[in-house]
């Protein structure tokens, strides 16, 4: 490794840890799909440990043609899903994404997925990301 390389990656690691300081993720997951199907979901738990704000505007992951957080509310008897303002996470707040609440959809794969492997999800802060791998399971993990 040159000398030019170690430098541009001692420059670009305080830049890495500042993208949307604070956010941690916890217990999350990737929905393993039936074969074929057009999608699946992903949960976790999200939590700002930081001492700031964060509001999450974007969510992105290469592996499928669109994502979005989705909430599923029941009208009338009815559960329907709806997008909802961006997420707001106030310092040492949590928010739950969890199966028949507030989920990450994930639509048109653009590969098979497995118990196993593993999905890359981008949340945006604004204008800064930070990217997660979550595990694909067909069962939710354990609680602790």
């Amino acid at each position: 490794m040159n000398f030019g390389r170690v430098f541009l990656l001692i420059l670009a690691l305080p830049l890495s840890t500042q993208a949307c300081p604070g956010l941690e993720v916890h217990a999350a997951w990737v929905r393993e799909p039936p074969p074929g199907s057009p999608g699946t979901a992903a949960f976790m738990q999200l939590h700002n440990a930081g001492t700031s704000p964060l509001t999450l505007t974007q969510w992105h992951s290469p592996q499928f043609g669109m994502t979005m957080l989705h909430a599923t509310e029941v009208i009338d008897g009815e559960a329907r899903m709806r997008a909802p303002a961006p997420l707001s996470l106030p310092p040492g707040e949590d928010a739950l994404l969890a199966p028949g609440g507030l989920h990450l959809m994930l639509m048109k794969p653009m590969q098979s997925l497995h118990e196993g492997d593993f999905v890359s999800i981008e949340i945006n802060c604004g204008p800064q990301a930070r990217t997660f791998a979550l595990p694909v399971r067909r069962e939710p993990p354990a609680a602790p």
